[in-house]
């Protein structure tokens, strides 16, 4: 066996992916780059997306809380096959250091996405991947932003 790495290994067509925060930034490029690359994608986003004919991919709105729910439309996306790829980028900054503030951001930014990962670590097969983005302000203090 080569130890020439091949696009081939890095390919990610037919692969069933699930990507946060998909209706803009950061998530929605990984979603057009993914689907157009030959996956399968399935975008989660809380926005409410009217026009849903620009994306290629299936982007449902739904926030990252709703774990029935997501769990219900990955099983109805692909068709029962399994989770490759889950890439989790929603986040939130809600400026302030109210106790309202700080707890939608720890819930959005910690709670709900290790709670969507550990739902689909169990939809995954074996040598699936979760990848997560996180951001800037988790590093450094921003003024207004409890992070």
């Amino acid at each position: 066996m080569s130890s020439e790495l091949t696009l081939n290994q890095f390919s990610v067509k037919g692969q069933n992916v699930l990507i946060t925060g998909a209706s803009r930034g950061i998530g929605s490029y990984l979603a057009k780059s993914f689907d157009i690359l030959g996956a399968n994608v399935l975008g989660v986003s809380k926005k409410n997306i009217i026009d849903k004919s620009k994306y290629n991919f299936t982007i449902i709105n739904i926030n990252i809380d709703n774990i029935t729910n997501i769990r219900k439309e990955i099983k109805k996306k692909f068709n029962n096959e399994p989770l490759n790829t889950l890439i989790n980028v929603a986040g939130i900054t809600k400026e302030g250091y109210s106790n309202k503030s700080i707890t939608n951001n720890i819930n959005t930014n910690l709670i709900d996405t290790i709670n969507l990962s550990v739902m689909c670590k169990k939809l995954m097969k074996e040598g699936g991947s979760i990848i997560n983005f996180g951001s800037l302000a988790s590093f450094r203090g921003f003024p207004n932003n409890p992070g």
